[in-house]
């Protein structure tokens, strides 16, 4: 099935993500927000340049911080694939749980081909994106394992490729936008504090709504992703 746009996937991403707005966000918010703004606090990243290496310490807290988000990545798409009836919060966590491992190691293979893609006149790491983008959500719904879920999504992917890849970069941009402006709010609220007498909480309010817009735009991207799946693949 290929009728869909970019348009009818997003309002059923927010009619799922409303629907499921009370378990999707505590989930999100102890599996990624908090996991990173430990990580910020505790392992910063003091690099003044992308072009730098980040230190050991920074490296190894936003590879295990990377490792815990995917447990709420898995759970979402638990929850947006199979529509599980009778299973508890509880249970749906551990299976997300049980999928980290394999479902980072897809997410890994999909950002080094992709990432050596775009190393090649950028449109060969485009394509690569957008037939790989539904491996995750292969895995999920159908119960394989990772090798199978890249070539299902491969499959998937060969006569959608284009809006597969548009949609997954709308939502970074998405993400970058709603970091910029949650970020100049953050900036505009430490001003006023700073002119009451309130100071030293610019650093920890920028990081705050930062990481608010990435929890946010996680569970709204990946509701989507798997919506995608779902049509492409005649799921109903």
């Amino acid at each position: 099935m290929s009728g869909w746009t970019i348009g009818s996937i997003w309002e059923e991403t927010r009619a799922i993500v409303r629907e499921q707005a009370w378990v999707f966000a505590p989930v999100a918010a102890a599996f990624v927000l908090l996991p990173s703004l430990a990580v910020a606090r505790f392992f910063p990243d003091n690099r003044q340049s992308l072009m730098e290496l980040p230190s050991d310490e920074a490296l190894c807290g936003q590879i295990a911080s990377a490792m815990i988000s995917v447990i709420a990545e898995a759970f979402i798409l638990i929850v947006a694939l199979r529509r599980d009836g009778g299973r508890s919060v509880s249970q749906l966590i551990a299976e997300g749980i049980r999928l980290t491992p394999a479902l980072f190691a897809v997410k890994l293979i999909i950002g080094i081909a992709t990432g050596l893609g775009l190393m090649l006149l950028i449109l060969p790491g485009m394509y690569i994106l957008g037939r790989l983008g539904l491996a995750p959500a292969a895995m999920v719904a159908e119960r394989v394992g990772i090798l199978e879920a890249l070539r299902r999504a491969w499959e998937l992917g060969r006569r959608d490729f284009w809006r597969i890849f548009l949609f997954l970069a709308l939502i970074l941009l998405a993400t970058v936008g709603a970091m910029i402006m949650l970020v100049i709010v953050a900036n505009a609220v430490a001003l006023v504090l700073r002119v009451v007498g309130i100071e030293g909480i610019d650093t920890f309010l920028r990081l705050l709504t930062s990481t608010i817009a990435v929890t946010v735009v996680t569970v709204y991207g990946w509701t989507g992703i798997a919506v995608i799946y779902r049509r492409i693949a005649g799921v109903s």
